[in-house]
């Protein structure tokens, strides 16, 4: 990836969800192809499958075929062979559509690190997005910082999601047109501008559907893949699914409580969704939250003798706004020959506010900008939330497939010029920074799939094994109360609360919640209470 000047050169690091695995939507008509805002086999008996979801589950799941049908799906060997150094991977076949498993098939790539100590079973983790990459997350070495028992006790599966990476994945748009749609983004600002906005995300449904493979976007929603996963769990030889998940990897993993409870092993989910919400009041969930971590930021920066803003905090935002206005008039020139306009700047802003280590590579490049008119920071810091490579490939399809995945999951606009502009007023009412660029976002009214499972409160048994839920107080991109909201629709689950910034706990906060998740990975001991950590 690019690196910005002074920045570390991976957002990889140890324990902590790279940026791009976000689920707050990115800047106004990056072509929806720009990260959309700134997520884990014995030798056992074969395992007695139900692989019928449970009649709780959502009506798009009802509508799958009968067990029989999938018996050879349940029942396929797993062939590992070393890759990545020294982890091992294998590729599992799933049905396309589970309503027609003898049709068309698609391949889920997975990686795995064996247990170091007495192996309890797999552990599946999900990292976030949606379109986040856990293959990339465990070979670029995310569970790292992972507590040694949890380590010692698990074979850490990682895999990439249909739709995502080195599964069969989605694809749009050549290195060189993402490029282009970040340098051309502009913020709408007139009819004719959103007109034009509207044009460009049908141009990208129409190269995701000419590019993808066939049929591939019609399937890519979350109840598929929570019935991939159950598939998994049954290759991997487990009875019940051990799980670990992200950002959006909470839904994935919440819809898995519902499609299979009886299936539901020892569970986490951290920095939560809710399920229930619809698309608008997750963006504006997230913009409130990113408004309140952008104050914070811009609070630290002042007391900083290098911030390139002055007075308090309002004035320090006006004074960032009217410098993010000026890059939309006229883009940031770089050392390259690519440009930086205003969305890039709000992209590269966002970075920091997912992970405060960030912050004062932010505070440097905005140094460079407001007081140089240099972007080459800023575009480093937005190219490593993009996981754009120094070389100017993209090193996954984590944003095509967020647009695939979203557009499936929710219900969405009317896609007019009317309907935009309303969605967009209403949401820079309460966020007057990021929300004239996250409520410009009308991707999936032009999208060729209609959606397949839109949001709903979860029907999840009693039956069901107690959950783990962890929300982190100052969340941007996964509001804490969201966490408490998934715990009400998850029966005998427990909430634990970090009191802390940045999104996501585990592996990047403190012992307290390290404990808390490894001892009920590893003993099954559910926090009685919230610990408060």
């Amino acid at each position: 990836m690019n690196a910005p000047r002074n920045a570390p050169t991976s957002a990889k690091q140890p324990g902590r969800r790279a940026p791009v695995w976000k689920s707050a939507r990115r800047a106004a008509f990056v072509a929806g192809v720009a990260a959309a805002s700134l997520a884990l086999a014995a030798c056992a008996p074969p395992v007695s499958q139900d692989p019928s979801p449970s009649p709780s589950a959502s009506q798009g799941a009802k509508q799958t075929a009968p067990a029989p049908a999938l018996e050879s799906f349940y029942s396929q060997d797993v062939s590992w062979s070393a890759c990545e150094g020294s982890y091992e991977c294998a590729t599992v076949k799933a049905p396309l559509d589970y309503a027609a498993p003898e049709k068309d098939t698609v391949s889920l790539a997975l990686i795995r690190v064996k247990a170091t100590g007495k192996r309890l079973g797999s552990l599946l983790m999900n990292p976030g997005g949606p379109g986040g990459s856990g293959v990339s997350f465990v070979s670029q070495g995310g569970t790292q910082s992972w507590g040694s028992r949890v380590r010692a006790s698990y074979d850490l599966i990682g895999f990439d999601p249909r739709g995502v990476g080195r599964s069969t994945a989605v694809k749009c748009f050549t290195a060189e047109q993402t490029d282009q749609a970040r340098e051309t983004a502009r913020l709408p600002l007139t009819p004719s501008d959103i007109e034009a906005g509207i044009k460009e995300s049908k141009t990208l449904a129409d190269a995701c559907l000419a590019n993808s493979p066939t049929g591939l976007l019609q399937h890519v929603d979350t109840v598929s893949s929570a019935r991939d996963m159950d598939l998994l769990r049954a290759v991997l030889q487990d009875d019940k699914l051990n799980y670990l998940g992200f950002s959006y990897g909470t839904k994935l993993g919440a819809t898995y409580a519902e499609l299979f409870p009886a299936k539901v092993g020892r569970m986490v989910l951290d920095g939560a969704l809710d399920p229930a919400l619809e698309s608008d009041a997750v963006g504006t969930g997230q913009a409130v939250a990113f408004e309140r971590a952008l104050d914070l930021y811009l609070q630290t920066c002042l007391t900083d003798s290098s911030c390139p803003f002055t007075g308090d905090v309002a004035e320090a935002r006006k004074q960032l706004t009217d410098f993010v206005a000026s890059a939309e008039e006229q883009p940031l020139s770089t050392d390259s020959e690519r440009s930086v306009p205003g969305s890039e700047i709000v992209a590269a802003i966002l970075l920091p506010l997912y992970e405060p280590a960030f912050a004062p590579q932010l505070t440097q490049a905005l140094v460079d900008g407001v007081e140089h008119q240099d972007g080459t920071a800023l575009l480093g810091l937005a190219d490593l939330s993009a996981e754009r490579a120094p070389d100017g490939s993209y090193s996954s399809n984590t944003q095509e497939a967020f647009v695939a995945i979203n557009c499936l999951d929710y219900t969405h606009g009317a896609g007019t010029v009317a309907d935009v502009q309303a969605r967009a007023k209403a949401l820079s009412a309460k966020a007057p920074f990021f929300g004239p660029y996250m409520g410009f976002d009308d991707n999936c009214s032009q999208w060729p799939a209609k959606t397949v499972d839109p949001p709903h409160t979860l029907k999840v048994a009693d039956t069901v094994a107690p959950i783990v839920v962890i929300g982190t107080t100052g969340d941007p991109a996964t509001p804490y109360q969201w966490a408490g909201q998934l715990v009400k629709q998850l029966p005998g689950s427990a909430l634990v609360t970090y009191k802390g910034e940045g999104h996501t706990a585990y592996g990047r906060s403190n012992e307290c919640i390290q404990s808390a998740v490894d001892d009920y990975l590893v003993d099954g001991s559910v926090p009685a209470s919230d610990p408060q950590c």
